[in-house]
């Protein structure tokens, strides 16, 4: 599916509002996404009684153990398919979290549609979520380029 102009303009400008500032633990990040309402069990997905908050988590992998760096509460997300819902753009500042579905409020057995992904500010203190951006309906999977690699960001 290609995304609107106006979604690449609008993250484009996102990302240079943010400048180059890089947090002292960046370099060599992994980014994790949890799913809290629709755990992967025996080959099937089904929404648990009582889900808990989506979350995100940060590892800084540049020593062994990892550490974890940051865990950001409230990022809705979904590992109901391949492990595409997340990306960290190349400089690790950012981080762009698609949001495919959310728990049916009229039916919490079931899953229902979302149309947009979070976008998430590594650099501020705490890291947090600082917009959600409308994409259409069911974004799933994405990606993150340097634009000197001459790919599409």
């Amino acid at each position: 599916m290609r995304q609107p102009r106006w979604l690449c303009t609008t993250l484009g400008v996102l990302l240079a509002m943010l400048g180059t500032t890089m947090p002292a633990w960046a370099g060599k990040l992994i980014v994790i996404a949890n799913d809290g309402k629709e755990p992967h069990r025996d080959g099937s997905y089904s929404v648990l009684a009582s889900p808990q908050p989506d979350s995100v988590v940060i590892l800084d992998a540049s020593a062994f153990p990892p550490r974890v760096v940051a865990e950001i509460p409230n990022v809705p997300n979904s590992n109901s398919g391949p492990p595409q819902s997340v990306c960290l753009t190349p400089d690790e500042t950012l981080v762009l979290v698609s949001a495919p579905n959310h728990v049916d409020p009229q039916d919490p057995t079931k899953v229902m549609a979302d149309d947009y992904i979070s976008v998430l500010d590594l650099a501020a203190s705490p890291p947090r979520v600082i917009d959600r951006v409308a994409v259409g309906k069911r974004p799933l999977g994405i990606a993150c380029s340097d634009p000197a690699d001459g790919l599409p960001s």
